[in-house]
């Protein structure tokens, strides 16, 4: 063994050995190596909400539960964006599942409906496809549709059982519906219209 500077040590991350300049993601920031510490930039990365299966979801603060309801529901609901999933019975053991997800921005509307494809205000478009700064892909495995110009919200839906949203930090104490009311605090995630909380 040989004895080296302090500032050559490497760095360690998820038990892998890093070396000075080596460069990781910490979720959305950049990280160096700077002889045995991390370097990080400090941007504020958003959130994500996910809905998976039967459906269980993650709201924006972290707060995982499962939720079986056959209607309707708003998942993100902001002053100028929802986004709604209609969840109906998919199994004979009572669990259901997402069927459509409808997203409204201005005065655009996009459905995402499983097996049946895309419409924007009503027509069935072929993707890509766009309109008052709305965009909708299709990507691998999902629709991804991109609402705004700056401070962007996407939409990932596959289609059938995974749904993501993702919103940036900017609208912290912005959105309330199944997705919560990103604030860092899980706590009040099941806030109702009124403000209350739901146990």
């Amino acid at each position: 063994d040989q004895c080296i500077l302090p500032d050559d040590c490497p760095c360690y991350f998820d038990d892998d050995k890093y070396y000075v300049g080596d460069l990781i993601m910490q979720s959305c920031n950049l990280c160096e190596c700077t002889g045995y510490n991390w370097e990080c930039e400090t941007e504020d990365c958003g959130a994500t909400c996910v809905a998976i299966g039967d459906p269980h979801y993650i709201t924006f603060d972290g707060l995982q539960y499962t939720f079986q309801g056959d209607c309707t529901y708003y998942l993100l609901q902001t002053d100028t964006i929802t986004v709604t999933a209609e969840n109906v019975a998919c199994g004979a053991t009572g669990v259901t599942c997402v069927k459509d997800i409808e997203i409204q921005y201005g005065s655009v509307t996009v459905l995402l409906t499983t097996g049946s494809g895309v419409t924007i205000n009503g027509q069935s478009v072929e993707t890509p496809a766009s309109m008052s700064m709305v965009t909708v892909e299709y990507s691998g495995l999902f629709y991804v549709v991109t609402l705004g110009a700056e401070d962007t919200v996407t939409v990932y839906f596959d289609g059938a059982m995974r749904l993501y949203i993702n919103v940036p930090s900017s609208w912290k104490d912005k959105t309330s519906g199944l997705c919560g009311t990103y604030n860092d605090r899980s706590d009040d995630d099941f806030q109702t219209p009124a403000g209350d909380i739901a146990d």
